[in-house]
């Protein structure tokens, strides 16, 4: 047995969905990283409860309240675990069109603020109703996030 086969291997998946939905092979292979990391955070119960609230207040891409959901990684850790070879300057780029627009939301530690690695949060609501407007839905997520799409987008898609 090798030393590979006891580390876990690095998985990259390519969703169609998310290929529509940004536009750009290496933005979907990004956004579905921030998503499969977004199931593991320890507060994800409280997060999918703040996106659910999002929703009934139809706040889409305000952040400044937002407690729960949040994630601490570095460009060098994004870029060693989606193995992509894009230098470190490229990927950075990539997220802050994810940012941009309105998929992710960044901040700087509000704890400690001599920590300089930037947080992320998945905006479920946004991303869910941008799915809908496309005809699709996130496939294989921890939580139907088509639940977060409003019954006024509902209404829109007849």
């Amino acid at each position: 047995m090798g030393v590979k086969d006891m580390q876990e291997l690095k998985r990259v998946i390519v969703k169609e969905e998310l290929v529509a939905l940004t536009g750009d092979l290496i933005e979907a292979i990004i956004l579905d990283q921030f998503l499969r990391w977004s199931e593991k955070v320890e507060d994800f119960d409280r997060f999918i409860v703040e996106e659910k609230e999002r929703t009934k207040l139809n706040e889409i891409n305000q952040n400044s309240s937002l407690t729960n959901g949040w994630i601490s990684k570095k460009i060098s850790e994004l870029k060693n675990e989606t193995m992509l070879t894009d230098s470190e300057k490229t990927i950075r780029r990539k997220v802050q069109n994810l940012v941009e627009k309105g998929f992710l939301q960044e901040r700087q530690n509000p704890i400690y603020k001599w920590d300089k690695t930037l947080q992320y949060r998945v905006n479920l609501v946004y991303i869910a109703k941008k799915l809908h407007e496309i005809g699709y839905t996130l496939d294989g997520y921890k939580y139907d996030i088509s639940e977060l799409v409003s019954e006024e987008d509902n209404e829109d898609a007849f």
